[in-house]
């Protein structure tokens, strides 16, 4: 699994907006997290949509307007945020559990097939995302 720029921006995103909530700021605005990240604003506002509409953020307009969680900040599962932007955190279609794509070997395994291993597939995937993917947002950031 390769994380996308745009799993990457999100993330980085949600991280300034952690610091900011809980150094009691709470709003950011966009230009700061692109000027700090480094990030194109069009790119950054199309993430800030998925974030709001799966409700890990929220908007307030106006001069003093900006970006806010709505969530804790250790409730924020990193990969959580990733399958959301990315899509599924497995290696190969056919061992994901929420984004499963049919195989022919998955009932009949066959050599060469792609799940003709999708037992140790799984399972090695599994252990990889529980150990890397279960991260709170807050833990990258200290406190």
């Amino acid at each position: 699994m390769k994380l996308s720029k745009r799993g990457e921006y999100a993330l980085r995103a949600l991280i300034d907006l952690g610091v900011a909530h809980e150094a009691g700021r709470g709003m950011v605005q966009v230009k700061e997290i692109v000027q700090k990240e480094n990030i194109p604003a069009a790119f950054l506002e199309q993430i800030f949509v998925q974030l709001r509409e799966a409700g890990y953020i929220a908007a307030r307009r106006g001069k003093l307007g900006g970006y806010y969680l709505l969530k804790p900040p250790e409730s924020i599962v990193m990969g959580e945020i990733v399958r959301l932007i990315d899509g599924s955190l497995a290696p190969i279609g056919c061992v994901s559990n929420s984004n499963y794509e049919n195989a022919p070997a998955r009932t009949k395994t066959t050599v060469g097939s792609a799940c003709s291993c999708s037992t140790c597939i799984a399972r090695s995937a599994k252990s990889w995302i529980a150990t890397r993917w279960r991260i709170s947002s807050r833990s990258l950031y200290g406190n």
